[in-house]
């Protein structure tokens, strides 16, 4: 098994002090959207970090610049919300060691939400992929990149639609043939200590996004999904004071809206 690289799409860093906030033990792209556009580089005695900083804005771009960067075997995506557990490189390695089939491999964090804990392996399919963030995510960058598989740039923090870009990445792996397995081993713990960029509830905006995230994946089964989603957040709707037909209303204007763009 050869190298490991992590992937963070990070925003305003001034400085590496990201990698130890993070416990980075591998080598490491830093993708920064800090307003400036240069590339530096430090060692860490074993390994090395590389932040390359622009100008640009969307965790899309971002994620899809450090991709282009990569040069290891097996990447590992991340978020400057997340710290690593020590021997983290040892624990994916391991993994991809025990499931030689897999192409990419989805892992537990601490700090998550319980509805999402991995309790046993299980492959991911289409009927239930969209459980997974990106920062859960290590993949064989071989099998990634000779499919031409990119994030989209329309969705995510600081795009056009503030959430969605790590659900179509899987579903392009997915639909590209890549064999994808979720498996319960912890890689790192979640921080939350800082507000989300983008979710601030279940207000219009996010629900407008959602039902365009929902056209993107599926044009045939948006309608579907959108009352999927709508079912399964019933109670939280019923906190939020908003009505399940008002919901699906933003829902819908959301899918048309997306619609109408592409």
């Amino acid at each position: 098994m050869g190298g490991l690289q992590v992937l963070c799409a990070a925003i305003n860093q001034n400085d590496f002090s990201l990698a130890e906030d993070m416990n980075i033990q591998t080598d490491a792209i830093i993708a920064n959207q800090n307003g400036k556009n240069q590339t530096e580089e430090k060692s860490f005695g074993t390994f090395g970090v590389k932040m390359i900083c622009t100008d640009t804005r969307g965790v899309g771009i971002n994620r899809n610049l450090a991709l282009m960067h990569s040069d290891a075997d097996i990447c590992l995506l991340a978020d400057d919300d997340i710290s690593y557990l020590d021997g983290y490189e040892d624990i994916v390695k391991k993994a991809f060691c025990e499931n030689p089939r897999a192409d990419m491999l989805i892992f537990n964090l601490y700090g998550d939400e319980e509805n999402y804990i991995i309790r046993k392996k299980f492959r991911v399919r289409h009927y239930n992929y969209m459980r997974f963030g990106a920062v859960r995510i290590a993949f064989k960058s071989r099998a990634v990149k000779t499919r031409g598989i990119f994030f989209n740039t329309c969705f995510g923090g600081g795009c056009m639609y503030q959430s969605g870009e790590d659900t179509l990445f899987l579903r392009d792996c997915l639909n590209r043939g890549l064999k994808i397995f979720a498996v319960p081993v912890y890689i790192a713990t979640l921080k939350n200590e800082r507000p989300s960029t983008w979710f601030k509830g279940y207000d219009k905006n996010f629900l407008y996004d959602k039902g365009a995230l929902f056209a993107a994946i599926s044009k045939k089964f948006a309608t579907l999904l959108c009352l999927r989603f709508l079912a399964v957040k019933k109670q939280i709707l019923k906190n939020a004071e908003m009505s399940f037909f008002k919901a699906f209303s933003i829902m819908k204007d959301g899918m048309r809206g997306y619609n109408a763009n592409v």
